[in-house]
C-alpha cells in the first residue's frame, strides 16, 4: 500500500511538473516592461542572450554594454514580478562595486568602535545580537526627506549597519531618487517599492509600502554581516551534529 501512494504521488508531481513547465513556456515575457525602460536608461545593449529558461523554473536575459555595464533580467514565475540586477564590470569582466561606493554612513567608518560615536542611546538588541542606537540631537534627514528615526547597529561593539525609517510617498520619492542619483540604477523589484544596491563594502536596501506608508533604509558592512553569516552557520552545525548525537 505504502508503495502504491508513492507511485500515485510520483505521477501527480509528474504531472503537475508537467502543466506548471507548458504553461510557463506559453507566458509572455514579464520582464518586457523592464526591458523597454531599460532601453530608454541605457539605450540598445552591444550584446543581449535570448529570453530562456536557465535552471528550475527561471527564465532569464542578460544584456551587456559598452561602458562595462551587465543588466540581468530574472523571473521564476510569470506572474511574479521582474527582477533586474545591473553589476558594473571590471575590464576582465568581473564584478565591481556600484559607482561612489561608500565605506560607512556620513562621517562614521563600518567597524568604527562603539566608543568612538559620541550621545548614543541604546535602543534595542536584535535575533543576531546586533544592538542598535539612536543618536542625541542626530539629523533627521536625507537631503529634503524627513526621517521617523535613525538608528546605528553594532556587531560586537563595531559599527555595522544604519537603518531608517520614513512615511510617506514624498519622503520615498527623495529617498529612492537620491539613492539613483548618487549610486546609479540598483537592483528594482517588488512593483518598484524595493531598490538595492550590492557593493564589495556596503549594500544598500531601501523599501516602501504603498499600503501603509512606511519606508525603510539599510545600508551596511558587507565585511561585517560576512562575520555574522560565518558565525551563525558555526552555530547551525553545532546544532546539527548535537542533535544528531542525543537527539534520537
Amino acid at each position: 500500500m505504502k508503495n502504491g501512494i508513492i507511485a500515485l504521488a510520483g505521477i501527480g508531481l509528474a504531472a503537475w511538473l508537467t502543466v506548471v513547465s507548458s504553461s510557463r513556456a506559453e507566458a509572455p515575457n514579464p520582464c518586457a516592461g523592464v526591458m523597454e525602460e531599460t532601453k530608454k536608461e541605457y539605450g540598445d545593449p552591444a550584446s543581449a542572450s535570448p529570453w530562456e529558461k536557465t535552471k528550475g523554473f527561471t527564465w532569464e536575459a542578460v544584456w551587456l554594454y559598452p561602458a562595462k555595464l551587465k543588466v540581468t533580467f530574472a523571473s521564476d514565475a510569470s506572474w511574479e514580478p521582474c527582477q533586474r540586477t545591473i553589476e558594473y564590470l571590471h575590464e576582465d569582466g568581473s564584478i565591481r562595486s556600484y559607482p561612489q561606493e561608500p565605506v560607512g554612513f556620513r562621517d562614521f567608518k563600518w567597524g568604527a568602535s562603539i566608543g568612538s560615536i559620541k550621545g548614543l542611546l541604546f535602543v534595542l538588541k536584535d535575533t543576531e545580537g546586533i544592538k542598535y542606537y539612536s543618536r542625541k540631537n542626530d539629523s533627521l534627514k536625507i537631503g529634503d526627506a524627513k526621517l521617523t528615526s535613525l538608528n546605528y547597529g553594532f556587531w560586537k561593539g563595531n559599527l555595522h549597519s544604519v537603518v531608517a525609517l520614513f512615511k510617506g510617498n514624498k519622503n520615498w520619492e527623495m529617498i529612492r531618487g537620491s539613492l539613483s542619483e548618487k549610486f546609479g540604477t540598483g537592483l528594482v523589484y517588488n512593483r518598484g517599492f524595493s531598490m538595492s544596491w550590492r557593493g564589495e563594502k556596503t549594500s544598500i536596501i531601501t523599501l516602501y509600502n504603498d499600503v501603509s506608508n512606511d519606508g525603510s533604509l539599510l545600508i551596511y558592512s558587507e565585511k561585517i554581516q560576512g562575520e555574522i553569516d560565518q558565525e551563525k552557520k558555526a552555530d547551525l552545525d553545532k546544532s546539527i551534529k548535537r542533535g544528531a548525537a542525543t537527539g534520537f
